[in-house]
């Protein structure tokens, strides 16, 4: 049905689910007995809308992760008629934003497993971090996709210089000091109406590099998320990203998370840096006022 990452936790071992497992989601009508007289099952008739977009035309198959086609729905009629609809699991984790999974051990599917490795004892100051050491990466990845927004290069949005089509200001040339390995982040909706695109910058006042930290979190999960690239700011630089909202962007998958993240090394000097988070209309033809 979908394949997925495979993911060991001391509670029970995950693995992906597949299509012969079946694993399948009633959504509508109560329940009977498959051996019901006269009961039948159909593939496919029906399509699936979510937030007033169709995501699955009626006669379509699904297309799993891994390439299998598979129904995207099954009907289930009764003696009586009634009717109860059906979804892969993998699929409606995929238009509702969710992580699934399969528990061998537990003999379960698992909507939102539990992450085992964010314990208390390794977000703690001192102790080993959950965030892995970053890379010395000075250059964003440029059309990198994350959910609904891609990065794109800030050469490619003159808006900004003129500071034209400004829609929102979360934050401007706020500054922010400490010795914690992570700031607390700015949570912004990169929603239509305010336009288009999301621009963070990143000053580093300090004497040592800090991280420019963007990222998505899965809507329905135990704290799985996706990033951008971590971008290093060495010590005297300004990083400009310039994230777009895609034309499809799917309404759960449009948030991001814009952090600064510095060294893990705790003996480091307190971290000094000015950050900035602004929405915008790119071009005028843009906009809808």
């Amino acid at each position: 049905m979908m394949k997925l990452l495979k993911k060991n936790r001391s509670a029970g071992r995950l693995l992906p689910l597949t299509a012969g497992m079946a694993a399948l989601v009633m959504l509508v009508s109560a329940s009977v007995p498959a051996s019901a007289a006269r009961s039948q099952t159909a593939y496919n008739q029906v399509g699936i809308r979510t937030f007033g977009v169709q995501r699955v035309a009626a006669g379509e198959n699904w297309t799993a992760a891994n390439g299998q086609k598979v129904p995207a729905s099954i009907t289930y009629t009764d003696a009586t008629g009634g009717k109860t609809y059906y979804l892969p699991l993998g699929e409606l984790g995929a238009l509702l934003d969710a992580e699934t999974a399969w528990n061998a051990q537990a003999g379960s599917v698992e909507i939102a497993p539990v992450d085992n490795s964010l314990t208390l004892d390794n977000v703690i100051v001192g102790k080993t971090s959950s965030l892995p050491e970053p890379d010395l990466v000075l250059t964003p990845e440029y059309g990198k996709r994350v959910g609904g927004v891609e990065e794109i290069d800030p050469a490619k949005a003159p808006f900004i210089k003129d500071d034209t089509h400004r829609t929102r200001t979360y934050c401007r040339d706020v500054r922010m000091q400490g010795s914690l390995t992570q700031f607390p982040s700015i949570c912004a909706d990169l929603y239509p109406q305010g336009g288009r695109y999301m621009v963070f910058s990143v000053t580093n006042n300090g004497d040592t590099e800090v991280y420019s930290r963007v990222c998505r979190d899965v809507t329905i999960s135990n704290g799985s998320n996706e990033s951008f690239t971590e971008t290093a700011v060495p010590p005297g630089k300004t990083l400009v990203r310039v994230f777009r909202l895609a034309e499809d962007a799917h309404p759960l998958q449009r948030e991001l998370s814009y952090g600064v993240r510095t060294p893990l090394d705790v003996k480091h000097p307190d971290s000094d840096v000015t950050v900035s988070l602004m929405h915008y209309y790119g071009v005028p033809e843009e906009m809808d006022l």
